[in-house]
């Protein structure tokens, strides 16, 4: 009963916000950059903010919900929705850029809601698991979102199926932020915080390959022992990395709490990169020689690199029946697949005895299949879609 009635006050709260939204005028260049709660100043935001400020007409604001996702950028406005500032700005803006939830009570009311999606999905999101989400909610998102930025064709018709919403709303634009994976240091001089982010990788690197470890988040429920190393796993990975020189840089999702690979971290083998340290993860990507992952969609990314991919998935039967996917991941991962962190170690020297980079032809494939785009222009696309009449 309490969860029912926090439920209404909410939803009534929203729909007040929402009736006064639509009798303020809109304000098309002032650009708000919502960073929504329990999440982070994601990479894709990062870009299109720093295009976005390269033209001195335009007014851009970081709307937040929680100070600890505040971004370090001294010359640009940061304020709290729960501010009358922040409020205000948020009822003014002509255009509102977003990566999970539309700002509360918002409307799309003559202004642009833009999603500016965190990642190519290749698990079900949003409507395909709309029973883990409270009534109404997903309706609401999709209706007042105005555009959805996607990476290819079948990336827009996947993720035109997951937020219902028609395909002509879902805009073919490249992720902005692999932009970064294609010029590095594109925005470097927009996002200053950049460079100490690269520095710190550097320092991590330095002269050795440096493997990254990026799950995807489980949530408690999910999370079994097979996802934790034994010992005696550790200890064949300490020799192989040590064998080749290489380093194990591990990136939980901003979500999770779990320490992995503690063996490792002790014999300085292996070091937390975590969002804290690092927020933009396509920056960190640029520094990988390869990538180890799960049903996160990160490796999507990393195609664009053309560098070696390894899955780790010893519990890809439970996760299907949990989460379930859109297509079928044996068939769509691009590299070879460890069920087991024995077959990991294994994996992982074959990849690093290698004396060159070898990128398969079903990786190849799978590249053609999501990118569209390889120009690093992606955050042009989304920038001149969004002032225009689209």
């Amino acid at each position: 009963m309490q969860y029912d009635i926090k439920y209404i006050v909410r939803f009534c709260l929203k729909f007040c916000i929402s009736i006064i939204d639509t009798i303020i005028p809109k304000d098309k260049k002032l650009w708000i950059f919502y960073i929504s709660p329990r999440t982070s100043w994601d990479a894709n935001m990062q870009c299109v903010f720093a295009e976005a400020k390269k033209d001195p007409c335009r007014t851009c604001v970081v709307i937040h919900l929680n100070p600890q996702s505040i971004p370090q950028l001294s010359d640009t406005p940061c304020y709290s929705y729960r501010s009358l500032s922040g409020f205000w700005r948020c009822l003014k803006a002509g255009i509102i850029f977003f990566d999970h939830s539309i700002v509360p009570g918002i409307t799309s009311f003559r202004r642009k809601n833009v999603n500016l999606w965190h990642g190519i999905p290749i698990k079900n999101i949003r409507y395909f698991c709309k029973n883990t989400f409270p009534p109404g909610y997903l309706y609401i998102q999709s209706l007042h979102t105005t555009l959805l930025v996607a990476s290819s064709s079948s990336d827009q018709l996947a993720m035109a199926a997951s937020f219902q919403i028609s395909p002509d709303r879902v805009v073919i634009t490249g992720l902005p932020r692999n932009d970064l994976l294609l010029t590095r240091n594109k925005y470097i001089e927009e996002l200053p915080y950049l460079a100490e982010e690269n520095a710190n990788i550097l320092n991590v690197k330095r002269d050795k390959k440096l493997l990254l470890y990026a799950p995807t988040y489980r949530e408690a429920h999910q999370y079994t022992s097979d996802l934790e190393p034994k010992e005696a796993n550790e200890i064949k990975l300490i020799e192989i990395l040590e064998k080749h020189n290489a380093i194990l840089g591990i990136r939980d999702h901003s979500f999770s709490d779990k320490t992995l690979f503690p063996y490792l971290q002790k014999n300085n083998l292996a070091v937390s990169l975590p969002v804290e340290i690092i927020s933009n993860t396509n920056q960190l990507l640029t520094f990988v020689d390869i990538l180890i992952t799960d049903y996160s969609s990160i490796w999507v990314d990393f195609l664009l690199l053309r560098r070696p991919i390894i899955g780790l998935c010893p519990d890809i039967e439970s996760y299907f029946r949990q989460r379930g996917f859109l297509y079928d991941f044996k068939d769509i991962f691009p590299g070879p697949i460890a069920f087991s962190f024995s077959e990991l170690a294994e994996l992982i020297d074959r990849s690093l005895t290698a004396s060159d980079t070898i990128i398969s032809e079903k990786q190849e494939i799978i590249f053609s299949l999501f990118h569209k785009y390889t120009d690093g222009l992606n955050t042009e696309r989304v920038v001149k879609i969004v002032e225009s009449d689209h």
